[in-house]
């Protein structure tokens, strides 16, 4: 049986006051409840649709993978990716008969990111599973935690790695490591589960096993020792990487022994956020951290939650953009019923962080009595750029055939709305009908690129030996339309790549163009309209001093597609010129249809 809820899904995109949310759920969890109930008497199992699909589908422009794939190795498991790099682990990477992991660096070029390098952990463990928690790209610095299993490795915690770029390659820098940890209570998540790089000289790590005796003087919910977990601070010296500062949450969690703070973590300028999770466990808030004049941490308070009283794993990624902030709860299972997974939007203003907005997938799917992670992870993963916030949801069907093979999901503020805008697949399905992807896994948005992992993927024909995505998405405003050619239907411009002229990348494709036919690029500083110019069916918008792109000739594909890249740095004006930074430039295409000519839309973009 199959039911739809209509777009919205549980809650409305305002969650309002918590009084009218408390009704709502109330409501809402009575209705589950005794549906469920009903379906799984009469033995049907139930999957509930949210919607219908909004965000227009995109797939992968670049794929990559280790260079011998194996089974279970964790290629990409965890992704990053900052200016000009990228990096994805390889958990149980085999180097010198040791399973210790490694990073695959790769480098933006003029056609994409390239592969650079591969680094290893400072020392060779068995085990070692390097990239297993977090990976973090910012500036010249690559941070990775690596898990030690104490029962293979007696007497050490998990650490966290820090490398640096010297302008050649890649090199260890530092290893950081907890305080008087105890070695024997080392359980789950333990220091380094993840961190971020506040800036080039300060690194703040989680450790949301941290254990707390009584004598502490902090509230016990035993007399045993308690679970709060720390935060600890990590400044850059003249002689290394120091310890600085370590810090709980000044509200533990309320509702068990386990307080798991620091699942999570996010930070922009001065401010950090921690995320609580924890299963079994309503997450109420997010621990706040701010930092003075003098560089010290403090406590600041926490966001409170909407009491949602099946979400135990709200807060299991996060992230923030000046005053933007995202809170994910990807979706669990409870009483037979898997609650599809949903990320909470906040912006900061006056009054400090208030609720924006809640987010779904358009083709979001949850599915009542048919056991197993039925759940769509919505919310797996979570980064922000732009003001734009992509959701990773590894469970998701894209295809709707009952397979889950995972989606990304592109989230823009139009109008004063958020809008779902793209999903993004990967063109990568598994041969077998029984076998899953998790597309989604771990994604990272920078500007107009998206970085999307998929650690079950098919790598050179072996499941489950993980790869990763790169989409270009496209960007640019529309300056006048293009006229109808003979397929019916006008052509259209799409731009990729990116705006900042120091990666001197980006590309023009030109979709719904007549088949087999030629088309070349224009370029220029400026607008204008010249209807049926040179004897076309069309109106030639770019202006200026042309940039005939004469040398990229190419005639349209089976899909009536021309794609060419553009030379941003040798533009064919006369003299030669290049796109500089707080340029426009406006781009069209000229194409032959039959016997005529005509012009596909024209597109404008500001460099930066």
């Amino acid at each position: 049986m199959r039911v739809s809820l209509g777009g919205e899904g549980l809650f409305p995109p305002s969650m309002g006051s918590e009084l009218i949310l408390d009704e709502l759920v109330l409501m809402m969890k009575r209705i589950f409840v005794f549906g469920a109930t009903l379906l799984l008497a009469l033995g049907l199992p139930c999957s509930i649709a949210f919607g219908a699909q909004s965000g227009v589908p995109r797939f992968e422009d670049q794929r990559f993978q280790s260079d011998t794939p194996t089974a279970g190795e964790g290629f990409a498991f965890h992704i990053a990716m900052d200016g000009e790099w990228a990096a994805a682990s390889i958990r149980l990477s085999q180097v010198a008969a040791f399973h210790a992991g490694a990073i695959r660096l790769y480098r933006r070029t003029e056609t994409g990111f390239g592969f650079f390098q591969e680094v290893y952990p400072p020392q060779l463990v068995q085990s070692l599973a390097m990239g297993s928690y977090d990976l973090q790209l910012k500036g010249n610095l690559l941070v990775v935690s690596a898990l030690y299993y104490p029962a293979l490795i007696p007497g050490e915690s998990s650490k966290v790695f820090v490398y640096e770029f010297d302008g050649v390659s890649w090199g260890p820098a530092a290893t950081l490591e907890p305080l008087n940890w105890d070695f024997s209570t080392e359980v789950g998540f333990g220091f380094g589960a993840c961190f971020t790089i506040v800036d080039q000289d300060t690194i703040a790590v989680c450790a949301p096993a941290s254990l707390h005796p009584p004598s502490a003087g902090l509230p016990q919910l035993s007399t045993q020792l308690t679970m709060y977990g720390d935060l600890y601070f990590y400044r850059r010296t003249a002689t290394g990487w120091a310890f600085s500062q370590r810090l709980m949450p000044r509200f533990p969690h309320p509702g068990g022994s386990n307080g798991m703070c620091g699942v999570s973590i996010a930070s922009c300028g001065d401010t950090i956020v921690v995320g609580n999770s924890q299963w079994g466990v309503p997450s109420p808030h997010s621990n706040l951290f701010e930092r003075d004049s003098q560089g010290v941490w403090h406590a600041a308070g926490f966001i409170r939650h909407p009491q949602i009283w099946w979400a135990h794993q709200l807060g299991y990624s996060i992230a923030m953009e000046g005053d933007l902030l995202v809170v994910a709860e990807p979706g669990v299972e409870f009483m037979n019923i898997v609650y599809v997974g949903f990320v909470l939007v906040y912006r900061k203003g006056q009054t400090g962080w208030q609720l924006e907005a809640t987010l779904r997938a358009s083709d979001g799917v949850i599915n009542i009595g048919t056991g197993g992670r039925s759940s769509d992870r919505f919310g797996e993963s979570v980064s922000i750029s732009d003001g734009r916030i992509l959701v990773g949801a590894p469970s998701a069907q894209p295809d709707m055939g009952g397979r889950r093979l995972g989606s990304a999901y592109l989230f823009e503020h139009v109008a004063g709305q958020w809008t779902e805008t793209h999903r993004l697949w990967e063109n990568n399905v598994p041969v077998y009908p029984s076998q899953s992807a998790s597309v989604g896994s771990d994604v990272v948005l920078q500007g107009d690129t998206a970085f999307v992992a998929n650690d079950l993927g098919v790598a050179a024909g072996i499941h489950w030996a993980g790869t990763a995505s790169m989409f270009y998405l496209p960007f640019g405003e529309l300056v006048c339309d293009g006229q109808t050619n003979s397929t019916g239907n006008a052509a259209t411009m799409e731009i990729s790549g990116s705006r900042k002229t120091e990666f001197g990348h980006l590309r023009l494709r030109v979709n719904s163009l007549p088949v087999g036919f030629a088309g070349y690029a224009l370029a220029g500083r400026a607008s204008t309209l010249v209807p049926n110019a040179g004897g076309s069916m069309g109106n030639l918008c770019v202006g200026g001093q042309l940039a005939r792109l004469k040398d990229q000739v190419q005639l349209s594909d089976a899909s009536g597609q021309i794609d060419v890249g553009v030379p941003m740095g040798q533009m064919p004006t006369e003299p030669v010129s290049a796109i500089a930074a707080g340029e426009t430039w406006y781009f069209q295409m000229w194409y032959r249809d039959g016997a005529a000519s005509n012009f596909s839309d024209a597109v404008s973009v500001v460099f930066q």
